[in-house]
């Protein structure tokens, strides 16, 4: 039976992953890590790798409200694309942060 698990990784007061992973067993059947960070008051998303629409693809928001959406390596499972999302996202928030902030202009 598919179990869910929701939780949040905290990067400062004001910078936060947001994780929702399904799983069976060992296997990944559904993914989402989103990125999203306070400014000026407000949460807004950033980037985000899911699962969604039946493959695996990275949203990157900008502040027009508007998506570009990049796929993600077809040849790896679920399980690896959820690592390297959790991992990138821990890497790169800050730059992720940063971008926004500039597009704000």
């Amino acid at each position: 039976m598919p179990i869910e698990d929701r939780w949040a990784n905290w990067f400062s007061w004001e910078d936060r992953a947001e994780i929702r992973l399904i799983s069976e067993g060992e296997q990944v059947l559904d993914f989402s890590v989103q990125y999203v960070a306070r400014i000026e008051g407000r949460w807004y998303p950033m980037v985000r790798f899911d699962t969604a629409h039946g493959h695996a693809h990275m949203d990157i928001s900008r502040p027009d409200g508007t998506q570009e959406t990049v796929p993600l390596p077809s040849n790896l499972d679920y399980a690896d694309l959820f690592d390297m999302a959790v991992e990138d996202i821990h890497l790169r928030w800050r730059s992720y942060r940063e971008r926004y902030v500039r597009w704000r202009g």
